[in-house]
């Protein structure tokens, strides 16, 4: 058996087990997946898509890797499956681009009102929202606070310099100037580059969203999108004052 092949076994035992990896398993299982797809040829979707090739694969990993772990969808059964699935995904994207605004974490201009959430005031109907959600305020303020203190400082920097900033700087230019690695992929276990409005397919298993949905008890869907903003505007409100504490 040769390496290659043995490897893309590690990768198939991987797939099949995404409900249970460990984290040093899932660092190894992304890897793994952009060694694979490094030969893919994917130039005319990034072109079309912008970003680059490395951001494309970490777009891919996550929405149907990562996301979809507790699913059964089947495992490639070679590289060039692997492949196929990429480019998949890159053709549904583009086809969805004209259709739909995606908020890119490679964007430099983001629409102010895909950041609703991000300019907190106290807002008396916030908090009777929150309230028929059997949620006081002070209780939100204190969760968002501790959910705060178990994230990486780059993940709090990307709310308070990014998601949560009045003026929001580009990720890309966060991650070179603060010298993150994997700025993208990051960027979407915490849960900051969904799309426009969206907090189901998946958006539970992000680390907001399991703030949401474990912490304060709220569910991820349509009926409950205004306790959602709330809660939202809160942990921004919580991160830009801890961050500006921390910041020289």
């Amino acid at each position: 058996m040769t390496n290659s092949t043995a490897n893309f076994s590690l990768y198939i035992a991987y797939w099949n087990r995404r409900a249970s990896l460990s984290e040093a398993e899932w660092r190894d299982f992304y890897a793994l997946t952009h060694r694979f797809l490094a030969l893919c040829g994917t130039h005319e979707y990034v072109a079309d898509l912008g970003g680059d090739r490395k951001a494309l694969i970490d777009d891919y990993f996550h929405d149907k890797i990562f996301a979809t772990a507790g699913g059964s969808a089947g495992a490639p059964l070679a590289p060039g499956a692997l492949c196929s699935f990429l480019k998949n995904y890159l053709k549904d994207r583009r086809k969805a681009a004209w259709e739909r605004h995606r908020v890119s974490a490679d964007d430099e201009e983001h629409p102010q009102d895909a950041y609703d959430h991000c300019a907190y005031t106290p807002d008396p109907d916030d908090e009777a929202l929150l309230g028929e959600a059997g949620l006081a305020l002070g209780r939100v303020l204190e969760s968002a606070s501790a959910f705060l203190e178990t994230l990486p400082e780059a993940e709090r920097m990307y709310l308070a310099l990014h998601a949560c900033a009045d003026d929001p700087e580009a990720l890309v230019n966060l991650a070179k100037r603060f010298r993150v690695p994997s700025y993208h992929y990051k960027a979407k276990k915490l849960g900051i580059t969904r799309e426009k409005g969206e907090f189901e397919a998946g958006y539970d298993k992000t680390a907001i969203g399991r703030w949401l949905h474990q912490d304060l008890r709220l569910p991820l869907t349509a009926e409950y999108l205004g306790e959602i903003l709330a809660a939202l505007k809160i942990l921004c409100r919580v991160a830009l004052s801890e961050w500006k504490e921390i910041s020289p």
